[in-house]
């Protein structure tokens, strides 16, 4: 909501502002009410107003140095203007200090709904300056966008634009903003291709733009192909580690000293990224991968008679025998012996 203070050396002024200006319903409120400069000096000092609506001809301060003072103190405060005709030129040189409006003396308080439309366009234009400039020195904006390339998220980044970077509402008094946010944008994507190794885009070539929304459309293509990129190399390098996991394994599941930890610092990641990734992408944990070629294989050998169970554990990859009876029973329901006289038989009575 948009913070008003109101100056005039008549109190009548004052009231007729207050009462007659529907000021909750163009989203603004009354912030302090002053009856000469210097008073509405310290006022505005203390409540940091959005507007000042000050008349012009007042004792100690009048109200073109009131503007003068806080344009420099106060330099996002905008200035409205109480002035009577034979002042008008003089108040008209108020302009260099963000005068955004004029009210003509004596007050015709039945025609105040253009100043009521201008506050409340004020207030929009606050409104969208106060988000942009939160924006922009919000540490979570640059992280949030960061995280978003990093994993490839299209979709967010997506969200982000169009939704909360949407230039067609944009009051044209806030054009400035958009560009340095912009401007922003740009330089964390340069940032993150330059970490990244992926070609950095030419900021000559973003600054040679001067429409906002050829701008926005800029910066958007570049951070979803930057993000599109991070997502073909991820799959890229998903596929190789997965590939090698799974080729390890293949290589050396005989062996009993093969685990998930031997299997990771072997391939140089943690174990905990090694069997995340490989069920993200092939829905199965590496130690039941591990597990089922260990029973394949036994099962394999169980099938010739003539070789020991002793041994078909160790080929297995299990140096106790009893430990190996023991997880064939839990992943086939049967023992070894069971497993092989069940097959056995039944090859006896094929024809």
């Amino acid at each position: 909501m948009l913070n008003v203070l109101i100056v005039d050396d008549k109190p009548a002024v004052i009231e007729g502002l207050r009462e007659m200006i529907p000021w909750s319903d163009i989203d603004a409120r009354i912030a302090g009410e002053a009856s000469n400069g210097q008073e509405a000096l310290a006022i505005a000092l203390d409540e940091r107003p959005d507007i000042v609506i000050t008349d012009i001809r007042m004792p100690e301060l009048d109200g073109l140095q009131l503007c003068e003072i806080l344009s420099h103190k106060l330099p996002n405060t905008a200035f409205i203007i109480l002035s009577a005709y034979q002042d008008f030129g003089y108040a008209q040189s108020a302009i260099r200090f963000g005068v955004k409006d004029y009210i003509l003396k004596p007050i015709d308080y039945d025609k105040l709904d253009g100043i009521s439309q201008r506050i409340k366009q004020l207030a929009r234009q606050t409104s969208v300056r106060h988000s942009m400039q939160a924006m922009m020195h919000d540490s979570s904006m640059q992280e949030k966008l960061q995280t978003a390339l990093r994993n490839g998220d299209t979709n967010e980044l997506a969200l982000f634009f169009d939704r909360e970077l949407s230039v067609e509402d944009m009051p044209p008094e806030c054009s400035d903003l958009f560009g340095s946010l912009f401007l922003k944008l740009h330089q964390i994507l340069l940032e993150f291709t330059g970490k990244t190794g992926l070609n950095p885009h030419s900021l000559t070539e973003f600054r040679q733009i001067d429409d906002l929304t050829a701008m926005k459309a800029f910066i958007r293509d570049r951070y979803m192909q930057t993000a599109e990129l991070v997502k073909l190399r991820t799959a890229s390098r998903t596929e190789a580690l997965i590939n090698g996991i799974r080729s390890y394994i293949l290589e050396n599941y005989q062996n009993p000293d093969l685990t998930v930890y031997t299997l990771a610092d072997k391939l140089n990641i943690t174990p905990n990224y090694a069997g995340l990734i490989f069920h993200r992408y092939t829905g199965e944990h590496i130690s039941s991968f591990i597990a089922r070629l260990r029973m394949d294989k036994a099962a394999e050998l169980l099938l010739d008679p003539r070789i020991p169970v002793q041994r078909i554990a160790l080929e297995a990859g299990y140096m106790d025998a009893h430990y190996f009876a023991r997880v064939f029973k839990r992943e086939t329901g049967f023992t070894p012996s069971q497993y092989r006289n069940l097959h056995v038989k039944a090859e006896e009575r094929a024809p």
